[in-house]
């Protein structure tokens, strides 16, 4: 018995390698000249995934920088002593507090518009209706009244309203500012 049967019989491992000898390199990366790689692209915008992440970390990071400063205000003001230690403590503990407050409620409220707009905008409820003003407003309404459904019915009556008209604002006021801001016409 060879080396070779006496290696295999005890259970040796032998990987086997192919022989690439004969394949031409030039030309497997050949390439064209105007030719890009892979252009992931599309067509429809963004999916509803990338709407979700996109929309609810920024909401999240906006409302944990908007009550961070408020909590930096109050922290400052409300310190116990005038010590610089004191103040930075009670300065941390507000922007903390405020902060991730604000940041949660921002970033439910983002996700759950997210999600309603995707669901009507599957269910092509602006065809029944025949106006743009269709979608944002459902959506903002279902996440005012969904997002204050345990409190009374008025809050959330109240809450469904004010979601509603807050949604198309940020719909249509909001193309104007990001061309005013980015010179871009449309934010998606």
């Amino acid at each position: 018995m060879s080396s070779k049967e006496e290696e295999v019989s005890e259970g040796g491992f032998r990987p086997i390698i192919p022989d690439v000898s004969q394949i031409d390199i030039n030309r497997v990366m050949r390439k064209k000249k105007n030719e890009p790689d892979f252009i992931p692209h599309n067509q429809g915008g963004r999916d509803v995934m990338a709407h979700t992440l996109v929309f609810t970390g920024a909401m999240w990071v906006g409302g944990f920088a908007g009550g961070g400063l408020y909590g930096f205000q109050e922290g400052w003001r409300a310190a116990a002593s005038q010590s610089f230690n004191v103040r930075i403590n009670s300065v941390l503990n507000q922007m903390t507090k405020r902060g991730n407050k604000a940041a949660n409620v921002l970033g439910t409220i983002a996700f759950m518009h997210t999600g309603a707009s995707w669901l009507c905008s599957k269910a092509e409820v602006e065809e029944y209706y025949n106006s743009r003003w269709t979608t944002p407003a459902i959506a903002g309404a279902v996440t005012g009244g969904l997002y204050k459904s345990t409190a009374s019915p008025r809050v959330a009556v109240l809450a469904a309203t004010l979601g509603a008209a807050g949604s198309c604002f940020y719909s249509f006021a909001g193309n104007y500012v990001y061309e005013a801001i980015f010179g871009k016409a449309k934010r998606f």
